[in-house]
């Protein structure tokens, strides 16, 4: 965990003593989070409804419902929020039953901030790793077979957390079958929540292409590229596009700025290359290999 990311964290405990040692410890700990308490488990689930929760910390016994009762319902709509219980209660079978029901820890009463802190860094380890394992084990089978991908996605989606990742993956899908309008929607979708991934933006570039929308393409990854100069990636995107457009000047431009960042020269001179033959220019191709030739001695 980041000790210096806003966290909210919601307690559920009614134990106004305990409480407050727990929120001065999280408030120590996590100096720009805030902790909200609650000591009725309803109002809880109210809260994780309604207000943006990344942790939540509860107590096992409440006069009228149960701290199980409430990981229960929460596990039956969201298995990304990590869960650790705080009880004064140490019995085998209790803790059994609360793992059982997908807690990410127990921590018995009395305890101090160091195995508080402990614990939850497993807890976050264990929630957060699981999440992700299922996005990559989603993502992996996209590529043997997207169609069920995309039904593993959709049985999902109720219990993932909405993230940037989690769009792309699904955009990655969409694309595969062909869906680009909703793969760009997901791709939009997930901009509004990292601006700056370059995955997302490639993704819709590569729809772009896709799309026969070449020069909305090109700009995409002129940007790509001035955001991420070593990628190659989008270095071939554009070497393709420009030979395809015969913008030899450009193709001439972009290799004088940018081949310095290939490991070896001359892979970039063969990509080159290889895309103005592709393209039937065969004289192109000869120019730019010279020009490529004279440039690599230059920069040995």
């Amino acid at each position: 965990m980041d000790y210096n990311f806003p966290y909210n964290f919601l307690l559920v405990d009614n134990e106004s003593r305990t409480s407050m040692v727990i929120k001065r410890m999280l408030s120590h700990a996590f100096i720009n989070s805030r902790v909200r308490r609650t000591t009725d488990p309803e109002n809880a689930l109210q809260i994780i409804q309604n207000k943006k929760v990344d942790f939540v910390i509860s107590e096992v016994d409440f006069p009228q419902s149960s701290g199980l009762e409430l990981l229960n319902v929460i596990r039956t709509s969201n298995q990304t929020i990590p869960f650790l219980f705080l009880s004064g209660r140490s019995e085998k079978q209790l803790i059994i039953l609360a793992l059982q029901l997908d807690t990410d820890g127990y921590v018995v009463k009395p305890f101090n901030q160091t195995t508080l802190m402990k614990s939850m860094e497993v807890a976050w380890k264990k929630r957060k790793s699981a999440y992700q394992a299922t996005i990559t084990l989603i993502e992996q089978l996209a590529d043997q077979n997207a169609q069920l991908a995309l039904e593993r996605l959709e049985d999902s989606l109720g219990n993932l957390e909405q993230s940037a990742r989690l769009l792309i993956v699904q955009a990655k899908i969409l694309m595969k079958l062909n869906k680009l309008d909703e793969a760009e929607e997901c791709l939009e979708h997930a901009l509004t929540i990292h601006p700056q991934s370059l995955k997302a933006k490639e993704y819709q570039g590569d729809i772009l292409i896709e799309k026969g929308e070449k020069d909305k393409a090109k700009k995409m990854f002129e940007e790509l590229v001035s955001l991420s100069p070593m990628n190659r990636i989008y270095h071939r995107h554009l070497v393709k596009m420009y030979a395809a457009d015969k913008q030899f000047t450009k193709l001439k431009e972009f290799v004088d700025k940018y081949s310095k960042h290939w490991l070896h020269a001359d892979a970039l001179e063969m990509a080159v290359a290889e895309e103005l033959r592709q393209e039937g220019q065969d004289d192109a191709a000869a120019e730019m290999s010279i020009v490529l030739k004279k440039h690599r001695e230059e920069f040995v």
